[in-house]
């Protein structure tokens, strides 16, 4: 099997069946390599942190080319309100990997409402936010240098390669 080296601890409600907490330190597992893991369920969100080196994240790689496999349907209509913090030098997800990764990503159960998260894609940079504007309203700005890796990594197109991509 795999080994895993961390230090810890977690609390877990018995009667409602539920983990309501982790937080563990040099957490070591395969090639992942977290300084810090912590995780929260609160009543109707969840907190996750995650902070260090290398995080494999093999479970966010959506293939679509598998016969045998109906397509996931992806519904946001019961998304969890979550709170997400990273700060990891690298992330694998596939054959594609993010560097300097950085950031947050704030949603309540109807939307994500703000969110400021930068990384390197192909050693080239890229933005995430979610701001609001003058007049009050969501504003989603995404700028990528190296298109074909974006589209690459969210597994929207094949052939792109390089270039700028910009969406506000």
């Amino acid at each position: 099997g795999t080994d895993i080296s961390a230090n810890g601890s977690a609390v877990i409600d018995i009667t409602n069946k539920r983990l309501n907490s982790i937080f563990l330190k040099n957490v070591r597992l395969g090639s992942n390599d977290l300084d810090t893991f912590n995780y929260e369920h609160a009543e109707n969100s969840y907190v996750l942190a995650l902070q260090g080196k290398h995080l494999v994240a093999n479970f966010l790689d959506i293939k679509d080319d598998a016969e045998d496999v109906e397509p996931k349907e992806i519904s946001l209509k019961d998304f969890p309100a979550l709170n997400l913090a990273l700060n990891l030098q690298k992330v694998s997800i596939g054959d594609s990997v993010i560097k300097k990764l950085n950031g947050y990503l704030r949603c309540d159960t109807q939307r994500c409402t703000k969110a400021n998260i930068d990384a390197d894609l192909g050693d080239k940079p890229f933005a995430l936010r979610i701001l609001n504007n003058p007049n009050n309203k969501r504003q989603i700005y995404i700028k990528s240098d190296n298109a074909g890796a974006f589209f690459k990594l969210i597994n929207i197109t094949d052939g792109m390669m390089e270039g700028e991509f910009i969406l506000v």
